[in-house]
This record gives C-alpha cells, sequence and structure tokens, in this order.
C-alpha cells in the first residue's frame, strides 16, 4: 500500500480501508489503480506496488454488482463482487470499488440448492413405493385375467373344431352341439370373459390415473400455470402417500365446494404432500385405528384454504415459528433436510398465499394453507377441446399410424379398425415411403419419441412435401420428451395425446381434426 496521504479525510479512509476485510480499490477516471488496501492486496495476489499506476483489469467495465473469479491467497479462488462509490482523490474524480470475498456464501446457496433438490427426491422416493403399490394392485388383476382369458381361448378354439365336426352329421348334429356346449361351460366362460375384460379395463383406468396423478407431481420444477381444483390436488396428494399414510393413521378428507383458482397444479401437490408427509411423521407406527390425518378444503371470504390436521406427537411452543426456517429440522437426521416446510412456504407465496401452524403437544398439529382466489397469476394458453363424437361410421377418412411398438401399434389399430381405414408403420421413414405413393389420409397419427427419426424430425419432412397434412397431424406420447420435442411442441402448438388413452377420446381428437377438413358430415 503506498504512503499515507496528508489530507484528513484521505488519511481516515486509509486507516478505515486497512481495519476491513473487504478488499477496497480506488481509481481514477481513467481507470488506473491509485490506491489498495491490505485485503484487495490478498485477493489480487499482487503487490500494491505493481497494482498502483495500473489499470484495474477485473471491473474497470463492468457492471454494478458483477461477480467474478479471482485466484486468491493459497491459490483459493475467490468470488469478488463489485460495488463502487464515487468519491474524490487528490483532487480528482474518483471510483472506490469493494471486492467482497463472497465464495461461503457462493457455497452456502449452492448447499441449499442442492439440499432442496435432495429434499425433493426424497419426496419422490418415499412416494415410489407407494406409486408402485398403487400400480401393482390393478397390473396383478389384469395380467391375471388376461392368462385366464387366454386359456378360455383355447377352450373355444377346440370347441370350435367339434362344432364343425358335429355341423356334417346333420339332425344329430343339433344335439352334438347342445353336448359340445355344456362340455365346455361355454355360456359360462363367455360371461366369465366378460367380467374379466371389465375388471381389466377398470385396473387400466386405475393405473392411467395413478400415472397422471404422478405426472402432476413430477412438474414441480416447471412453471405451469392453469386453472387447477384444489380439490383435485388434494385427491392426488392422497392417493400418492396413501402407502405412507395407511400404516400410521387413517386418513380423513372433507372436501368443500371451493371454485377453481389460477396456479401451479404440481408445486401446489407438492406442497400436499409435504403436509401430508410431516403429519405422518408426526405418528407412531402401529396404532393406525387411533390416529387420524384430515383434510379438509373450504372457502373463506376471498381465499381458499386447505387444512391438514393429524393427531400426532404436536410441536413445542418455542420453535412452532422455526419450523418454518431453511436447515431447521426436529426429524433425526436421516429422516429430513429441514427443507420440506421452508419450500413448501415458498410455493405457496408465490401464489399470495399463506401457511400457518396451531399445534400442542400431544394432541397434534393442523396446517392451513390459504391462498387467494385471484392470484394474480397468469395462465398459459388453454388448450383446445377435444370436440364432441361424430355420429356415422368413418371408414371413407383414411389414417397414416406411425409406432415403434409393435403392440401399441396394434392395439391403436383394433381401436380405430371400426371406424377408419388405417395403414400401420413401424417407422418415420417407411411411412414416408408409404407417402410418396399415397399421401391421401385424413390424419396422421404418429408417436413422439421413436428411434432413428422421432415425431419432430418425420413432422419436418411430412410438412415440407405434403404441406396439406401439416395441420393434421396428432401426437401420442408416454409423457417424457427431450427438451428439443418440448421445444417443438411449444413452437408448433400441434396436439398430443397422452398414453393410455380411452378409444373415445382418441377417436373425439381425431375428429375434431376431421370435421374441418369435411364440414358437410353430420
Amino acid at each position: 500500500m503506498q504512503p499515507s496521504d496528508p489530507n484528513p479525510s484521505l488519511l481516515a479512509l486509509q486507516i478505515l480501508a486497512a481495519q476491513t476485510s473487504d478488499g477496497v480499490v480506488i481509481t481514477g477516471d481513467d481507470g488506473v489503480i491509485r490506491f489498495v488496501n491490505p485485503a484487495a492486496v490478498e485477493m489480487l495476489q499482487r503487490p500494491s506496488g505493481e497494482l498502483i499506476g495500473r489499470r484495474f483489469e477485473y471491473f474497470t467495465d463492468a457492471p454494478e454488482g458483477s461477480r467474478f473469479d479471482v485466484v486468491g491467497a493459497g491459490g483459493r479462488q475467490l468470488i469478488a463482487e463489485r460495488r463502487s462509490i464515487p468519491i474524490e482523490w487528490q483532487g480528482e474524480p474518483a471510483t472506490m470499488t469493494l471486492l467482497r470475498d463472497i465464495t461461503d456464501r457462493k457455497t452456502a446457496e449452492q448447499l441449499r440448492a442442492r439440499l432442496i433438490h435432495s429434499d425433493k427426491l426424497a419426496s419422490i422416493g418415499q412416494l415410489c413405493a407407494g406409486v408402485a403399490h398403487e400400480i401393482n394392485n390393478p397390473a396383478t388383476y389384469v395380467m391375471a385375467n388376461l392368462t385366464v382369458m387366454g386359456e378360455h381361448c383355447e377352450v373355444f378354439d377346440r370347441a370350435i373344431e367339434h362344432f364343425i365336426h358335429a355341423a356334417a352329421e346333420g339332425e344329430r348334429g343339433n344335439r352334438a352341439y347342445m353336448g359340445i356346449v355344456a362340455e365346455y361351460g361355454l355360456p359360462e366362460r363367455l360371461q366369465e370373459i366378460r367380467a374379466m375384460l371389465a375388471e381389466s379395463t377398470t385396473g387400466m383406468e386405475r393405473i392411467r390415473g395413478i400415472a397422471s396423478h404422478l405426472r402432476a407431481f413430477s412438474r414441480i420444477d416447471r412453471d405451469v400455470v392453469e386453472r387447477v381444483d384444489l380439490n383435485e390436488v388434494v385427491q392426488t396428494a392422497c392417493r400418492l402417500t396413501r402407502n405412507e399414510v395407511r400404516h400410521r393413521a387413517r386418513l380423513i378428507q372433507s372436501l368443500g365446494p371451493i371454485p377453481h383458482i389460477l396456479g401451479d397444479r404440481g408445486k401446489l401437490s407438492q406442497v400436499l404432500i409435504n403436509l401430508i408427509l410431516n403429519a405422518v411423521q408426526a405418528i407412531e407406527a402401529g396404532r393406525a385405528e387411533e390416529n387420524r390425518i384430515e383434510i379438509e378444503t373450504a372457502r373463506v371470504g376471498g381465499e381458499v384454504t386447505i387444512s391438514v390436521k393429524d393427531t400426532g406427537s404436536g410441536i413445542p411452543q418455542d420453535i412452532q415459528q422455526r419450523i418454518f426456517e431453511p436447515f431447521f429440522t426436529t426429524k433425526p437426521e436421516d429422516q429430513g433436510t429441514g427443507l420440506g416446510l421452508s419450500l413448501s412456504v415458498e410455493l405457496v407465496e408465490t401464489h399470495g398465499g399463506r401457511i400457518e401452524v396451531s399445534s400442542r403437544v400431544g394432541q397434534g398439529s393442523r396446517f392451513t394453507v390459504s391462498l387467494p382466489i385471484d392470484s394474480h397469476l397468469i395462465p398459459q394458453e388453454a388448450g383446445s377441446d377435444t370436440g364432441e363424437l361424430a355420429g356415422g361410421r368413418r371408414l371413407a377418412h383414411r389414417i397414416l399410424l406411425v409406432d415403434d411398438d409393435s403392440l401399441v401399434r396394434r392395439a391403436i389399430h383394433r381401436m380405430l379398425d371400426d371406424e377408419y381405414e388405417v395403414a400401420a408403420f413401424s417407422s418415420a421413414r417407411e411411412a414416408l415411403d408409404h407417402l410418396h405413393r399415397d399421401a391421401s389420409f385424413a390424419v396422421v397419427l404418429c408417436d413422439l419419441m421413436m428411434p432413428e427419426m422421432d415425431g419432430p424430425g418425420f413432422y419436418g419432412k411430412l410438412a415440407t412435401a405434403y404441406p396439406h397434412l401439416d395441420k393434421r397431424v396428432l401426437f401420442i406420447s408416454g409423457g417424457v420428451f427431450a427438451p428439443h420435442v418440448k421445444e417443438f411442441l411449444a413452437r408448433t402448438g400441434l396436439p398430443v395425446l397422452e398414453k393410455p388413452m380411452s378409444r373415445e377420446k382418441l377417436i373425439r381428437t381425431i375428429d375434431r381434426i376431421v370435421k374441418p377438413i369435411y364440414p358437410a358430415e353430420p
């Protein structure tokens, strides 16, 4: 550091600069360094004599608040933050720049981000067992039903062979028919097949519902503002946490008539899941019939409230406000990071709401989420309705189907075969080869994610070569999109149906595409 200036005010400044842990660098209007304090010398790793008289290379043209990596003492990587103050130095205009080592703060921010991510992963991990349990139940009886139906089909095959032989026996054949029917129990087997088909359909609807609930939860890292039914959010959260709850308490829902609000369904689901899991962890396992977790929804003035009440251990009065602080937790080390409630508060506050708690030790806790009906959030443009199912047969309309999964392709072909003429292909290249010979299709139904050439790639070639088909494309997807596919869908606005879809929904959506092409049809 250069000798002290005789000016008393500058001398005082030098003395203060020598005592601070922040780096102080004073530069003239030309950007040349006039003064550095010891902390700046240590941060910049150069002697003061070498720095004074040189241009300040780090911050000369940098905007206020800029952050830079600087090699500090001992090779430690520092992060310096610029804060500039206009002053006079030896009668000339100058700028004092403060260099603050915020490496530890940055590290803490990164740690907090990692812990928040870890907390989300912990929630997902807890849910996986419940989801697997929920899916395994319907999947079990679907598979069992399909196995038994296969055995029944073998019986029908044998019975048909006997019918053929009996048909040659004239009148005696009639009696033979009745004997065969009785021998193989055909009416009973047919009735059982119908029942198994109905059960399997119900099972697949359950699986589809569970997958839909899980997709809602998975959107917590995206901003999707839409009209949300909070009662539906509660039901989703209860479904996903049911396996955790059932060993500790009875889950009781009291859902009142409430208006829809503008919000982010995935983030609100995360909040409810966090509150339910906290309630579960406040209750000892083993006495599920004696304990309750009650969830209520209601409208109170201009707000909608969701309360989660438990009969758990309760929270001491002196720490009730601290439980919302980041990293504060009363749980054992291996059961929580202390970020669940603080994250929930952040998510609720982004909706203009708040979370309140009331609790007594030994008597349980109640957490109440209050959300304004008018949150002032801006919704995304709503997707178009799929339209009504048109009457009549549609065999005049031809569908081009592209899907690399043979079982999915055959299933969709079967769903559409009675209504449309379907040409099915296992790859985009096969479909394009066919289009070179015949492009007279009403709708192109295409899987989004395929090997070799995916949906966006196929659409690009189709729209260029056959522009009359570019508005007739309907994509189908399992719900997992690569980044470029998300960008493609946002840019084109093309419709997407998520698998599995019902026959009715598929035909309604196809009809919406077909109607503008053939407006004269009823």
